[in-house]
């Protein structure tokens, strides 16, 4: 009996936010801009198990993935939210 079994889990969570607001305030003849800022955060979760036995044949695979996006956009301020989360599940099992 051979039994290999192999799996890996990745999850991926991505948000970036972006916001730019351009202002021009006219004063004695000058224009003032005030403008805004971006910020980015990433987190990646990877597991792998390998599981190795005997007798059997079995070969199985799947995998799922989820993508989620928004933008929001308003009056002088642009505000871009982009929200990715990626779930993937591999899943390997080989039985002789």
């Amino acid at each position: 009996m051979l039994d290999v079994s192999f799996w890996k889990v990745d999850v991926t969570f991505c948000k970036v936010d972006v916001t730019f607001c351009k202002v021009c305030v006219v004063l004695k003849g000058r224009c003032v801009v005030l403008e805004g800022s971006m910020s980015f955060w990433k987190v990646d979760v990877t597991f792998w198990k390998v599981d190795v036995s005997f007798w059997m044949v079995d070969v199985s695979f799947w995998k799922v993935d989820v993508t989620f996006c928004k933008v929001d956009v308003t009056f002088c301020k642009v505000d871009v939210s982009s929200w990715k989360v990626d779930v993937t599940f591999w899943k390997v099992d080989v039985t002789f």
